[in-house]
């Protein structure tokens, strides 16, 4: 992601550690500043959900709704055609179906 640029790691440390998370808006910011990604928010319809999996460019960071109701982010990687995610989960440091 920071390849392109010359960013310092004392940078690098303070956006890693923030203690507190990161929201959408300062996950978009730092994608579009110093990542080659174009980033924005969705919201996604439970009605329309293949219809816009389906139609995605992956991978995708996606919030869910957690049960402390803070939520929590996920990375996807894919959607298969028998409608299941290949995801990543930061906090159980795994890939799976």
């Amino acid at each position: 992601m920071f390849q392109k640029n010359n960013i310092s790691i004392d940078f690098l440390k303070d956006i890693s550690f923030k203690r507190e998370g990161y929201n959408l808006k300062d996950m978009i910011y730092f994608l579009e500043m110093y990542g080659d990604f174009k980033a924005h928010a969705i919201e996604l319809n439970m009605e329309r959900l293949e219809e816009v999996f389906s139609n995605l460019t992956y991978p995708i960071i996606l919030h869910e709704n957690s049960k402390d109701d803070l939520g929590h982010y996920i990375v996807v990687y894919k959607y298969q055609l028998n409608k299941k995610l290949v995801v990543s989960d930061p906090k159980d440091n795994s890939i799976k179906k």
